[in-house]
Formats: C-alpha cells, structure tokens, sequence
C-alpha cells in the first residue's frame, strides 16, 4: 500500500517578546560639562588675557572658550578672573567687547537664578606641582625671565594642557627640548617674549622637530 506524506501549514510562532530597546546614548566627557571647571584652564585663561597688547585672535579664542564654562565661586574668587574680563568691556574690538559682556551677564544670571552647585575642580597633586615648577625654571632660565612671569606660566601650562595633563616622558622631553632650543635660538626666544608666537604654536613648532 503506497504510503502518503501529508503536509500540514505550519502553525505561526508565538508572537516574540519585545525587549525594551533603550536609545544608546553618547557618553559625555568630564571637561564638556559647563559646571565642571578645571581651575587650570582657568589660572591659564586669565594668564592669556592679562599680558599687555595681547593679540585680538588669541583674546577672543580664549573668550569663546571661557564662555563655554561656569566657574564657582570659589573659582572665581581665587583666580579673579572675572576683573580681568571685566577690563576687556572697553577693548576697541566690538567682539572682545561683547564677547566679554556676554560672559560676566551669563556668569551674574546664573548665580543670580539659580542656587549654587559644587563643581568638580581638578587640581594637581604635591608631586605634580613639583615636577612643573622645575618645568617653569627651565623655561624662565632659557628666556632670561623671573619664573613667575606670565610668558612662562603661560608656556608651561600649554605644555602641560598638550599631554592632556600628564607629567609622563613626553611632557619632560618636550620641557627639556624647549629650553635648549629657546635658549640658542635668539629669534625664537625674541618672538615669545614680543608675544609673536604662541604658547600652542610654540608647543607644536618644538614637538614638529
């Protein structure tokens, strides 16, 4: 007897369960947070701003970037750097001016309508400090200035900002082929003292060699 295979439609399957897709989300960094406040981009931005004839080009590049940040109190009060930008309200640049305007309105406006949060602040360890104050000598002997001055604090912040504030191998060989290079060099060493250079130019022009 001839035997017959009988197919039969097969049932649908049970309806899936549905998982709860969350949307991914773009993982944010410390520094893009307006609240979070590295006090040493802060010491540096006030340091950029306070040398005298300062380029226009460089006064509003660090405006724009001060403008991004909400600094504390407490910041504020220990770098004054709302009196510097409070100079600035008189430039001759329209930009410089408003630029500076808008900062201390928005900085007022905050702390005004909304009550005070305590911001992250990244400070530098007892070894770390060490280990950049010899930095500042080695520049402030290779340019004949006092330690202390704004061009070195300056230069050694940028230096210091490039290696994403590290005190590894390359921040030291970049230290120590700066003062050799700056101090043999007469017209390298001119152009950072008449402001002709800048500590970020500076930085990639040792680091291109």
């Amino acid at each position: 007897m001839d035997k017959y295979v009988i197919k039969k439609a097969r049932s649908p399957p049970p309806n899936p369960i549905k998982k709860n897709i969350l949307p991914k989300q773009k993982q944010t960094t410390i520094e893009s947070l307006a609240r979070v406040v590295v006090v040493e981009e802060i010491k540096q931005a006030k340091s950029i701003l306070s040398i005298p004839n300062q380029r226009t080009d460089q006064i509003i590049t660090c405006l724009r970037n001060l403008s991004k940040r909400t600094p504390s109190k407490e910041v504020l009060l220990e770098t004054k750097i709302g009196h510097v930008i409070n100079k600035l309200r008189r430039h001759e640049n329209e930009e410089v001016k408003s630029l500076a305007r808008n900062i201390l309105k928005s900085w007022k406006q905050f702390y005004r309508d909304i009550k005070q949060r305590q911001p992250i602040e990244v400070r530098c360890d007892k070894q770390t400090e060490t280990f950049r104050k010899k930095a500042k000598t080695l520049i402030a002997q290779a340019l004949g200035l006092d330690a202390s001055s704004n061009t070195v604090e300056i230069i050694e912040r940028a230096v210091y900002l490039h290696h994403n504030r590290n005190i590894n191998f390359a921040y030291k060989r970049m230290i120590r082929s700066m003062h050799f290079k700056v101090k043999s060099n007469n017209e390298l060493r001119s152009k950072i003292i008449n402001n002709d250079i800048t500590a970020k130019e500076l930085c990639e022009t040792i680091n291109s060699q």
